[in-house]
């Protein structure tokens, strides 16, 4: 009933909706769909976990981004043109994104090398759920993946696939009692941390304390080892759903606040999905009002990042302040 719920809220084809129980696990089970010469072309600066999604199945061949973290589409079609391929990947990173036009573009040469090597793409939109009602579903080899934690809206995991391909035969794990605690757990240990930087903000501005410099935090890096950060596939459970259904709901008011901090706050790139974006780029310093995001670390090395001075700010709509 739940997930039937969900789909409604979403303005495309329900049968092409797939709930997953995790972006990482969704990830992976398109990789496994799609294997063929065991090549996938992701980008050189993503979470690490989509490098783990993928490297027990293929052979990982990395293409560079721009300055807007969009794919650098000359190398992008000289390794589509050089490398026997089976899935591209492609992700929205920092309200970047602007890699649609080329997909969708018959003109394009990005349009043009996917089809003449019938590609795979895989369109890894987990940082901006405000995406999934803008998609076109007129081809079958391109795949959506959208996520429920964390990022648009507050979730405990959870994720969909939107595709023209029958998932339906998919084995899954059954979530058991304890584990179902988990989840519900670690979604309220969320809402309380959400709540106690607004108390203690309120308790600084009171005091006339000022807020203390932010201090820089280690790269972002997943070893996914631990439940449920793991590419075990567990069948999504009611609790995801309802919590997903709640952010779903949440999604117009959380709009409006982070298009109110993007109005006051003029010092960030530029990107086309800048406005809907769960993390943004700034340039300057004045970004201490919404939380700091670690860069990723480098894919086999949590230690270094490809852009470790990169500024990152939290910009949910949501927890930012």
């Amino acid at each position: 009933m739940i997930s039937n719920l969900l789909k409604n809220k979403i303005s495309i084809d329900n049968s092409k909706m797939t709930f997953m129980f995790s972006g990482r696990v969704a990830i992976n089970i398109l990789s496994k769909k799609f294997k063929k010469n065991r090549i996938v072309l992701i980008p050189k600066y993503i979470c690490n976990v989509v490098d783990m999604a993928f490297e027990k199945e293929y052979k990982i061949i990395r293409y560079g981004v721009d300055e807007k973290f969009e794919p650098n589409i000359d190398e992008l079609i000289y390794s589509i043109n050089n490398n026997k391929v089976d899935i591209l990947l492609l992700a929205s990173l920092y309200g970047s994104g602007e890699f649609i036009n080329e997909l969708y573009d018959h003109k394009s040469k990005l349009y043009k090398a996917i089809k003449q090597k019938k590609l795979e793409v895989i369109i890894d939109f987990a940082q901006d759920f405000y995406r999934i009602n803008s998609l076109t579903l007129e081809y079958k080899n391109y795949h959506y993946i959208f996520s429920f934690n964390d990022k648009s809206f507050m979730g405990s995991m959870g994720s969909i696939i939107v595709s023209n391909t029958d998932l339906s035969n998919i084995v899954y794990k059954q979530l058991s009692v304890a584990q179902n605690i988990f989840l519900l757990k670690n979604y309220l240990i969320k809402v309380v941390n959400c709540k106690i930087p607004l108390l203690l903000k309120a308790y600084q501005l009171l005091r006339g304390i000022k807020n203390k410099k932010i201090i820089k935090m280690e790269y972002e890096f997943s070893t996914c080892k631990v439940f449920p950060y793991t590419y075990d596939n567990y069948k999504i459970s009611s609790i995801q759903l309802f919590f997903a259904l709640i952010g779903i709901f949440r999604l117009k008011v959380y709009y409006k606040n982070k298009c109110k901090y993007l109005n006051i706050h003029k010092d960030f790139m530029q990107n086309r999905f800048v406005d809907t974006s769960a993390y943004i780029i700034v340039k300057g310093s004045d970004f201490q009002t919404n939380k700091f995001k670690p860069p990723y670390a480098y894919y086999n090395n949590q230690y270094d990042s490809l852009y470790p001075n990169l500024k990152i700010i939290h910009n949910k709509g949501f927890c930012d302040k």
